[in-house]
């Protein structure tokens, strides 16, 4: 299994979102409102139960970093990713969206519910 640069293996995230499932993500992202704050302590596991609960949920969580660099977010984005099997969707300065696929629902009616 291949691992992280942390040295902690990578979980499976099943399949990635093809290109038109990924701009239909990334407009659900543009209207959500950050759900999740990652402050300057960092990811712990408090942050990763609070986006595992979203992502059963919702599939799409948004998560803004507070007080972190542009390189430091996509490290963190990334990790809370592959702590969570997601996919890291989009990153728009200190904005993360992260996408889990539910087998029992589609994307339309996720994007039915949020693109009014």
């Amino acid at each position: 299994m291949a691992q992280n640069p942390w040295g902690t293996p990578r979980r499976p995230r099943g399949p990635a979102p093809t290109g038109d499932e990924r701009e239909v993500l990334r407009r659900i992202g543009a209207v959500l409102r950050p759900s999740l704050r990652i402050g300057r302590k960092g990811i712990d596991s408090v942050a990763v139960a609070k986006a595992n609960a979203h992502l059963a949920s919702d599939q799409v969580v948004k998560a803004e970093f507070v007080g972190h660099g542009s390189t430091a977010i996509r490290a963190m984005a990334d990790d809370l990713a592959a702590r969570t099997k997601a996919h890291c969707i989009s990153i728009h300065g200190s904005m993360a969206v992260l996408y889990r696929r539910d087998p029992r629902s589609n994307l339309h009616e996720l994007a039915a519910r949020h693109l009014v």
